[in-house]
């Protein structure tokens, strides 16, 4: 029997600090929501920076890939870390809004705020086709998620970040769920 760890795979897409939206060398992408509106971030030649306002930073916008207790199949847990700059923040929602339909990752008031961050897990969702059909698609993806964010004095924000999937890195998951990959 070929024993995996409970977590084969994390992936943190971006820490706070790892650039700067004005540094050289950086560039505006225009990137197309589920819904067929438009945003524009930030990239460099390592893909989106860190999406920052003046409330909040993403330090992580990442996943956990992890064997389901049954030992039947992998489960994939996004999970996300911000940086608060604003300490009348009371709460933060997180949707995927790559697809026509946006999926509720994080709702508001599920995560947890300490020591100046703001931390939460989507719940586990099956690694397989009907649920995550991009994954199983060929070529890049960029998924993107949307922070919605809600001080006590009723202000809101609304915050984007860019996730990239390569081929390459998706054929590597895929492998990794399948158990040909072992050690892990």
């Amino acid at each position: 029997m070929i024993r995996r760890l409970s977590c084969a795979f994390v992936f943190i897409f971006c820490l706070g600090g790892c650039g700067e939206q004005d540094a050289p060398g950086t560039n505006l992408r225009t990137l197309q929501l589920g819904d067929g509106s438009e945003i524009t971030h930030p990239w460099d030649e390592a893909g989106p920076l860190p999406a920052s306002n003046d409330w909040v930073s993403v330090e992580v916008a990442g996943y956990l890939l992890s064997e389901n207790t049954d030992g039947e199949g992998f489960s994939w847990t996004w999970t996300f870390t911000l940086g608060l700059k604003n300490p009348d923040i009371e709460l933060v929602a997180v949707s995927d809004v790559s697809d026509i339909v946006a999926a509720r990752l994080v709702a508001p008031g599920q995560g947890v705020f300490n020591d100046g961050k703001w931390l939460a897990q989507s719940r586990s969702i099956p690694v397989s086709g009907f649920h995550l059909p991009w994954l199983f698609q060929d070529g890049e993806n960029v998924r993107i998620l949307r922070f919605s964010i809600a001080a006590r004095q009723g202000e809101t924000r609304i915050l984007y970040q860019p996730v990239v999937f390569t081929h390459a890195g998706k054929k590597s998951l895929l492998s990794i769920a399948r158990g040909e990959i072992e050690g892990i």
